[in-house]
């Protein structure tokens, strides 16, 4: 079974603020932020279900 790509990056929602990485990105979000951070395996679907409210398949 291949393994999805993974987005190394910090995603953030403008219209509602919320704030979706992965755990090594989570690390380095200034303490303020961490709060409202969701970490997520970073995958088109998971990201697309964080944003958007969504269970993934």
């Amino acid at each position: 079974m291949e393994r999805p790509h993974s987005l190394g990056a910090v995603a953030v929602d403008p219209s509602e603020g919320r704030i979706v990485c992965r755990a090594e990105e989570y690390a380095h979000l200034p303490v303020s932020m961490r709060k409202d951070a969701m970490v997520i395996e970073m995958t088109g679907e998971r990201l697309e279900a964080a944003l958007l409210g969504r269970h993934p398949a």
